[in-house]
């Protein structure tokens, strides 16, 4: 965690009057669903681009 999820725990803990480790649970909680989604759309991306790199490189193949 950066100085940047510091800043934005205390924020939470003070705005919401929160206890530190309920805004650190709080703060986990709104950031873990985009953990599984970012890792699968990476690694669609990566399949995706590497088979349409594929298919290009093989009409230059086709076409000398």
């Amino acid at each position: 965690m950066g100085w940047e999820g510091i800043v934005v725990l205390q924020l939470a803990a003070w705005w919401l009057s929160l206890y530190y480790w309920d805004a650190f649970l709080l703060e986990m909680g709104l950031i873990a669903p985009f953990l599984p989604c970012t890792y699968v759309y990476n690694l669609v991306y990566d399949k995706v681009r590497e088979r349409l790199v594929r298919r290009g490189e093989a009409a230059r193949v086709s076409e000398a």
